[in-house]
């Protein structure tokens, strides 16, 4: 089960920036999950995509044995607003689609 997902979030209202809100959004990622499922975050970065800047997050969620899944998300902020752009998969068809996915990411303009 492959997905692929855009939405966008106003946080103005969040009074945070892009690296505060990406703490935020982990720790309620963290919080969406129920015990003893396992969250683990492989990777979080900082990138620039579309002119602006972003940060990359990586992660595994183990859904209580019974199903384990892979995500990729790109918070990408732009004024008051953070574009999600989110891949997830089972763990052994994440490579599959990798590059599909950046192409992707590569060509994601926000317009004005």
């Amino acid at each position: 089960m492959e997905r692929v997902g855009l939405y966008v979030k106003d946080i103005k209202s969040y009074n945070m920036n892009l690296e505060e809100y990406v703490n935020y959004y982990i720790e309620g990622i963290k919080r969406q999950i129920r015990k003893p499922s396992t969250f683990i975050l492989n990777e979080l970065a900082p990138s620039h995509i579309a002119g602006s800047n972003a940060h990359k997050l990586i992660y595994r969620v183990n859904y209580s044995g019974l199903n384990d899944t892979k995500t990729l998300e790109f918070l990408i902020s732009k004024g008051s607003k953070v574009y999600v752009i989110s891949y997830n998969t089972e763990p052994s068809k994440y490579e599959s689609d990798l590059s599909k996915l950046q192409n992707m990411v590569d060509s994601f303009e926000i317009a004005q």
